[in-house]
């Protein structure tokens, strides 16, 4: 019942959104994947074995979720993001990350599952607590990130911080367990997770072998359990701290409870009465305080644990063998010791502390820096590996480090197991392999100006911060943990110089030999607001998540990483890079594209393995500098022969191949330089280019904006024609020259009946002169026209020009002040290119020169518009236009495809390509559309189009009344063509869906109508019909919403047509009733089935499309025989294609950012309702729904559906009050494809393979007499 095909899509969806986190990064041991998943580590970017230890950070993936804070158990890491969800990697053999993972004990996941909401992001720290310090809520005097608490769920789409199911997930217990409220602090201990929610709840799961979850047993818990036993005191838990075996809660009134291994007192309830296991305590116990300031803070080590009070002073218990608790002795201690203050010759309070396996630092309120105990790593830095049971000052400045050397050396294996108790040693070894790239060391000794600010502990290595920022390491670095290179134990600060020099790190948490780091959401802000990024040396393989919003980057390094594709985020920066290095990578090839990059001056791909460059390259028409050395070229593209001739470009070329260019013309070649040499060679490919590629000779000038500002005017002009002043009835098409340039113009009507006929003609390859009345800007619709425009430029940043008209109303100040505002309010812009603001009196044809010399530079100087195309293009081009002179205007596609034959284009695939790059640069009009026939047919003369489609849709004469027109009035509206051609005419406007033929309810649709409906020019109000015939069903419902970020231009009426073509009689049911109206629809069918489509706005630009569709209980379907009883669902997935083919066909630019939801369907309803609903008789049907009753449903995305399926789980649990669970087959069928039939196997003959995926091979089979695609 599943597709493959979807499951495939979302996994991949999944993979490109995940693959790399913009705000996590790890390293260190590896081996249970805790710090980089599986999938990540099935690219190159982590080496030859994923579980070798990652010497260097590397991003960690966190499914498209901010991360706020991080905590790290011994092989495990959990992640609590902003949106209240944790996210789990690692080990999972006793369940710590909160599921049983399928397989059993022993397997390991970095996946993710959704455990609560949360608003906001109300504070954080930077800082961290190592495995055994709570990651969550903070206070004054602690280190924590802080998640808020849920607001009242709004009705309608979630919001961004709403709660989700997750994809991916290994904690999926906790879907099935009713959350109070969300999540607002983790901590981890050896094996084991304990959350507080908002509601100062506390839950744990995982390892429980000493009762350390304090549920009252010993039992391992896969899923998270409510720990009982603390509210009874009347106290809030506030704070929680997991050691190896134990936990420690402390509440918001200052008392404390622990509860675990307590054989070395590490719980503080006085000394045990008999051996453990009867020491240990499964059940919450107050912890009894000495008389003094009120504790803020707790931490715990492997086997001991710390107090901060108030006053800044400490409390210590536990084991002691190392003299971690800093007593100055090494006794244990069985309840709570006060330290001795002042500690050593410091007497500011301490501000945090922190506890790592056995050893112990604090942070003073001054910056001072103090460690203590087990030192066997040099874990201290003290400068030697001897441990101490007192405070040892350490300094964060090179003054004071005297000598950073490694530390006296360990057994290998000593960093994942327990060390010896004593220091003696032998020098240690790096590490033999590593799972990255080489890289430069990273070590650097630049003094620290200030004091520590934080300081987190691993097993057996220390890692703080000046309050610069500066990081520092010290201890174990066998796994890389540090991270510093060579792979040594240093006993001393050493400054580490993370790679990652476009961010600082907010918040680290430390493992038993791994780390993990957040950037700081103040650094990403800056780095947007920057002009260059370094990612070089960073091991990437690509680039993070959001990285195409950084609309001010210029200068990009991303040199020596793994690319093995160029980064697809890069297009979206095209119109501002103008130096991009991506030299030492993997990159095989460049793709076309590579000619958007029309601001680039520098660009360095060397030392890739590229076997050949692209033409469109020299679309790049400012680049001066050209570096391409060391790679596998054989040849040059000639369109580098301009380039070369230049005498200010340099070239590099050296370390290639370059097989097909003769040695003396390469002599001298490639070292920089220009002259003699490089002009040779540029004569060289200039004589290899043959006549096969010439550029594009024609460019469109699109002209839009709001009516009545002078679009026409400024055509008229630049025809030096005067203007009677009469409104453009829908569009003009007209050809200009221009300096030398020929143009196509298109001007558009800027009335709004005309929208939806001006879809078909807007494109991406073309120049848009905006245009806009410079007298009152406030009205005129500026922002909707750029949108439009973006909405058509399909990524090709297509260049646009704001042209303001009657300049000569306006003083030259007045005038220069609205260019100037213009210009600065759509300087950026996504998905197009701005090319200034021009201000202009367009009745004048003299006063034009300014915006005629703006747009010829324009043209000139953008390499899409002149693009680079094979001869045989221009030569079909040349073709059509003696067909249109002869009158000709459209062709059948196998007509088209013959023309495209004779100048050798042979294949489909060839004609297709032409058609299309055709369509966008105004030569005909053609959309390779599967669902209508759109496909077939090449209009070769646009303006015929336009012509016709003004007959109907036209501000002169109408004959549409409330969208619909009679059949009598054709030939009235079409006298202007011969009677011949209103067959053609009237099949033209059906196949761009301009009119759409009604028959009479139970019609014939066989017979000729007699009356059309118009979709762009029905009425703006509901018919009260409507609602009576929607209401009318009472049953089952399936609901589908779209988000769209802003209004596509008439995608209803479009929307709107095509569905009345596909959902037709012809589809096999009959319409009973059709109402239609400018936003929205209700047709009902015979089969009691009826559909509702609703098209409206939300909140500020944003626009939603609701798609719903009702049919009759199942019971009641069958009882009164209905037809299509089954046929319900299999309708609501017709639906669901003709609204996604019309996004995909027309507005595809958008399609990205466009979000689908599926409603709940339960979730407003009663108890009483829903225990009928989920009874028996409707197992595996959709809810049934009673109209009166209906409310605004909670919404899922359909990403969490995809993922439910992926999962294997197929449910999804809905996020209102009643959180129910709901089966994604009866609400989203289209994803389980639960109307497809199923075949006996044995009906199939398999032949030969055709192929093989990531999710099965394909084979060539046999159905009965019928040639198959078979998928296994």
């Amino acid at each position: 019942r599943r597709s493959m095909a979807t499951v495939a899509r979302a996994k991949r969806r999944h993979r490109k959104k995940d693959e790399v986190c913009s705000n996590v990064v790890a390293w260190g041991a590896n081996q249970y994947h805790q710090c980089v998943d599986e999938d990540s580590c099935a690219d190159d970017a982590c080496g030859p074995s994923s579980l070798l230890p990652l010497q260097q950070p590397h991003f960690l993936r966190t499914h498209g979720r901010t991360v706020a804070a991080a905590a790290c158990g011994s092989n495990h890491t959990v992640l609590l993001t902003v949106q209240g969800t944790l996210i789990g990697v690692g080990q999972n053999d006793q369940g710590q990350l909160g599921s049983r993972v399928a397989g059993g004990k022993g397997k390991h996941s970095n996946n993710s599952s959704t455990l609560a909401s949360a608003a906001s992001l109300l504070a954080s720290s930077s800082v961290n607590t190592g495995s055994s310090r709570t990651a969550g809520r903070g206070t004054a005097n602690t280190a924590t990130a802080v998640i808020g608490v849920p607001t009242a769920r709004s009705p309608g789409l979630p919001t961004e911080t709403a709660t989700t199911t997750s994809s991916l997930s290994s904690l999926a217990s906790i879907n099935k367990i009713s959350m109070p409220s969300s999540v607002i602090a983790v901590s981890c201990g050896e094996a084991h997770t304990m959350v507080i929610t908002a509601d100062k709840q506390l839950y744990g799961w995982g390892w429980n072998n000493r009762g350390q979850l304090g549920l009252g047993n010993r039992d391992t818990q896969w899923g998270p359990r409510k720990v009982e036993g603390i509210e009874s005191s009347g106290a809030e838990v506030h704070i929680v701290a997991c050691g190896s075996a134990h936990t420690l809660a402390l509440c918001e009134d200052g008392s404390l409870f622990a509860w675990g291994f307590n054989k070395h007192g590490q719980c503080g309830l006085g000394k045990p009465s008999s051996a453990a296991p009867a020491s240990d305590c499964c059940l919450p116990l107050q912890v009894q305080l000495s008389a003094g300031a009120g504790v803020i803070d707790v931490a715990c080590g492997g086997d001991f644990s710390f107090a901060l009070r108030a006053d800044g002073s400490l409390l210590s218990w536990g084991l002691n063998d190392n003299g971690q608790l800093g007593l100055g002795d090494n006794e244990t201690r069985f309840t709570p010791q006060q330290l001795p203050h002042p500690l050593r010759t410091v007497c500011a309070p301490v501000r945090l502390i922190r506890c790592g396996l056995r050893h112990t630092a604090a942070v003073t309120c001054d910056g001072d820096l103090l460690l203590w105990g087990y030192n066997y790593y040099g874990q201290l830095g003290t400068g030697n590996t001897k441990q101490s049971n007192e405070p040892q000052l350490v300094f964060l400045s090179a003054e004071h480090v005297t000598e950073n050397r490694p530390a006296a050396a360990a057994p290998a294996a000593a960093a994942s197991t327990e060390a010896p108790a004593s220091a003696t040693a032998s020098p240690l070894s790096s590490s033999s392999s590593a799972a990255l790239l080489p890289l430069a060391p990273l070590v650097d000794l630049a003094p620290a100006k200030t004091g520590c600010v934080d300081v987190v502990c691993g097993h057996f290595h220390t890692i703080a911060f000046s309050a610069e920022s500066a990081a520092y390491g010290w201890g174990c670095n066998q796994s890389g943990q540090l991270p510093l290179t060579p792979c040594v134990c240093y006993n001393a600060p050493v400054r580490i110089s993370l790679p990652f020099s476009c961010c600082k790190f907010a918040h680290v948490a430390c493992g038993a030999a791994h780390s993990v780091a957040i950037t700081d959401p103040a650094e990403d802000a800056v780095l947007r607001s920057g002009m260059e990024c370094n990612l070089s040396l960073c091991g990437i393989a690509l680039l993070p998540n959001g990285f195409a919003s950084l609309l001010n980057l210029t200068v990009l390094h991303l040199s020596h990483n793994v690319f093995a594709e160029f980064p697809e985020q890069l297009f979206m920066l095209s119109a501002t890079l103008s130096n991009l290095n991506l030299s030492h990578n993997l990159l095989k090839t460049i793709p076309n594209k590579i000619g958007h990059f029309t601001n680039l001056t520098k660009f360095d791909v060397s030392h890739n393995r590229l076997v050949s460059l692209p033409l469109e390259i020299a679309d790049c028409c400012y680049l001066q500098t050209l570096d391409v050395s060391f790679n596998e070229l054989g040849t040059l593209p000639y369109t580098l022969s301009d380039f070369l001739s230049r005498s200010a470009f340099s070239f590099r070329v050296e370390g290639n191949p370059l097989h097909e260019i003769p040695d003396s013309v390469l002599r001298g070649i490639g070292t920089g330089g220009s002259g003699s040499s490089s002009t040779s060679l540029a004569n060289f490919l200039r004589s290899q280019s043959q006549s096969g590629f010439v550029r594009w000779k024609n460019i469109k000038l699109v002209l839009v904006g709001k009516e009545n500002v002078g679009k026409t005017t400024i055509l008229r002009s630049l025809q030096n024609l005067s203007h009677d002043g009469i409104s453009t009835d829908g569009l003009d098409i007209a050809s200009i020259t221009l300096n030398n340039i020929s143009f196509t113009v298109f001007d558009f009507g800027g009335q709004q009946i005309f929208h939806g006929t001006h879809q078909f003609f807007l494109s991406s390859r073309a120049l848009y002169l905006v245009v806009f009345d410079s007298t009152n800007v406030e009205r005129a619709s500026l922002e909707f026209w750029v949108r439009q425009v973006a909405s058509a430029s399909r990524n090709l940043l297509s260049p646009v020009i704001l042209v303001g008209t009657h300049a000569d109303t306006l003083s030259p100040e007045e005038a220069e002040n609205v260019r100037r505002q213009i210009s600065a309010k759509y300087k950026r812009r996504n998905q197009i290119r701005m090319e200034g603001c021009v201000v202009v009196d367009s009745r004048q044809p003299g006063c034009l020169a300014g915006l005629v010399n703006h747009v010829v530079r324009v043209a000139v100087s953008n390499g899409m518009l002149r693009k680079t195309v094979p001869a045989s293009w221009a030569q079909v081009d040349d073709k059509l236009a003696v067909l249109r002179r002869g009158g000709a205007q459209t062709l059948c596609w196998d007509e088209f495809q013959s023309l495209c034959g004779a100048f050798g284009l042979q294949s489909k695939l060839e004609a297709t390509e032409l058609a299309k790059f055709l369509h966008e640069v105004g030569s005909v009009i053609y959309f390779d559309d599967p669902y209508t026939d759109l496909g077939s047919l090449v209009v070769i003369d646009p303006q015929f189009l336009a012509t016709v489609m003004s007959t109907v849709v036209t501000f002169k004469t109408n004959f549409v009344r409330d969208g619909r027109i009679a059949a009598a009035a054709f030939p009235q509206l079409w006298k202007g063509f011969d009677r011949a051609t209103h067959g053609t005419v009237l099949r033209l406007l059906e196949a761009f869906g301009v009119l759409y033929a009604l028959h009479p309810p139970g019609g014939d649709p066989a017979s000729t109508p007699s009356e059309y409906l118009v979709p762009c020019l029905l009425p703006e109000v509901q018919p009260p019909e409507a609602a009576r015939d929607w209401n009318a069903v009472v049953g089952r419902q399936w609901w589908r919403a779209f988000a769209f970020p802003s209004l596509p231009l008439a995608f209803f009426s479009r929307l709107l047509s095509r569905a009345l073509h596909l959902l037709g009689p012809e589809s096999g049911g009959v319409r009973t009733a059709c109402h239609c109206w400018r936003s929205g629809a209700v047709i009902a069918y015979d089969d009691g089935t009826a559909l509702q489509l609703d098209f409206f706005s939300v909140a500020g630009n944003s626009y939603r499309l609701n798609v719903r569709v009702r049919a009759p209980p199942l019971a009641v379907a069958a009882q009164q025989q209905l037809p299509r009883v089954d046929a319900p669902s299999a309708f609501f997935q017709q639906v669901l294609r003709a609204v996604e083919s019309c996004i995909s066909c027309f507005y595809q630019p958008i399609s990205t950012s466009i979000s689908r939801y599926i409603a709940c369907p339960a979730c407003a309803l009663g108890v009483e309702e829903r225990e009928v609903l989920l009874s028996s008789e409707y197992e595996g049907e959709a809810l049934v729904l009673q109209p009166q009753s209906l409310n605004e449903p909670y919404m899922f995305s359909l990403d969490d559906a995809i993922a439910a399926l992926t999962s294997g789980r197929g449910v999804i649990t809905c996020g209102g009050p009643g959180l129910h669970p709901v089966v994604v087959a009866d609400v989203a069928p289209d994803l389980a494809m639960t109307t497809h039939s199923l075949i006996p196997r044995e009906s199939i003959v398999i032949g030969q393979i055709l192929g093989e995926g990531g999710f099965g091979r394909v084979y060539k089979a046999l159905w009965g007499s019928r040639d198959v695609a078979f998928k296994e």
